[in-house]
């Protein structure tokens, strides 16, 4: 039988499970278009996975001088599953990220037309980005 003076086992150091970093975006695309003649801008965005495939739920926020909004990829599946669009305000600046991983941000976004860079009847600009995941 074991003592008061005697040794106590030496304890075991367990091993913590290491956590998976979060993947990590960057913006490999951020294009201006004409948009449509009469329709206000869209900020339209892709996510896509290390390999190019699209990745639907997946949060993406943007953000402007006096609010914020988060939005889904996914929601318009005829646009494909890394979809997702943001109607933007004339005489506003958006700043977009993902939500939800680490990612580059696009900042700058507006509606406002360039000029000449539209044909008549186009009242603003369409953004598109496309975020992929880092190898």
């Amino acid at each position: 039988t074991a003592g008061l003076g005697d040794a106590l086992p030496a304890a075991t150091p367990t091993s913590l499970p290491t956590a998976t970093p979060a993947p990590t975006f960057l913006l490999v695309e951020q294009a201006e278009w004409c948009a449509a003649a009469g329709r206000p801008g869209l900020i339209m965005v892709r996510v896509r996975d290390a390999a190019g495939g699209e990745l639907a739920g997946i949060q993406v926020m943007v953000s402007w001088s006096s609010g914020q909004d988060r939005f889904w990829t996914g929601l318009r599946p005829a646009q494909g599953a890394g979809y997702a669009d943001f109607q933007m305000a004339p005489g506003t600046a958006y700043e977009v990220s993902l939500a939800t991983y680490p990612s580059e941000v696009a900042r700058g976004l507006s509606s406002a037309l360039s000029a000449g860079l539209c044909e008549e009847g186009v009242a603003a600009v369409d953004w598109r980005l496309v975020y992929q995941q880092a190898p």
